[in-house]
């Protein structure tokens, strides 16, 4: 599973609530996957750090290509 935008999480979440054996989240704002990797990360439960999650700081549609 591909998420390009990953934002704060929700589709990467859903994700892997659905099962997803590997997710790719891809997120331009840097801002963003620091807040996601560090002061919610907790909150968030910790999401980004799953085994099955990848997070890249990218353009996304730079990125896939």
């Amino acid at each position: 599973m591909v998420i390009i935008g990953a934002a704060g999480g929700r589709e990467v979440a859903a994700s892997l609530y659905f099962g997803a054996k590997e997710v790719l989240a891809v997120e331009l704002n840097p801002v963003t996957v620091e807040l996601m990797t560090g002061k919610f990360a907790d909150f968030s439960g910790r999401m980004m750090f799953n085994e099955k999650v990848t997070l890249v700081n990218a353009e996304g549609r730079h990125f896939v290509s």
